[in-house]
């Protein structure tokens, strides 16, 4: 959640226009979710869409939490949210920097 935030933050100081932003969030959100294997099982769609949703943060998320809940294992769990973390922290630069309240008025 906090990665997705940020990664939504980033999005919006860096376009600077509420609509196109808007857009682009919402999609990105979409996709991120549907490559997650949240709304049905990816594998489904073919190896090459399960080899690119291997690159969506919320199916790194979601196979750490099943491997947590079933397996105890937890390692991933904490290597995924540390990982998650660092990519929110670099996000956050980013909006600090970018980041100008003039622009917003």
């Amino acid at each position: 959640m906090l990665f997705l935030t940020t990664l939504s933050s980033a999005i919006c100081v860096t376009v600077r226009n509420e609509v196109v932003t808007n857009i682009i969030v919402s999609n990105t959100m979409s996709v991120l979710a549907l490559l997650s294997g949240i709304m049905f099982p990816i594998a489904s769609l073919g190896e090459v869409v399960d080899r690119i949703s291997n690159f969506s943060p919320m199916k790194w998320v979601l196979e750490a939490v099943f491997e947590l809940i079933y397996d105890g294992y937890a390692a991933n769990y904490f290597s995924i949210i540390v990982g998650l973390v660092v990519l929110s922290a670099i996000l956050v630069a980013i909006v600090h920097i970018k980041y100008k309240p003039e622009d917003y008025v």
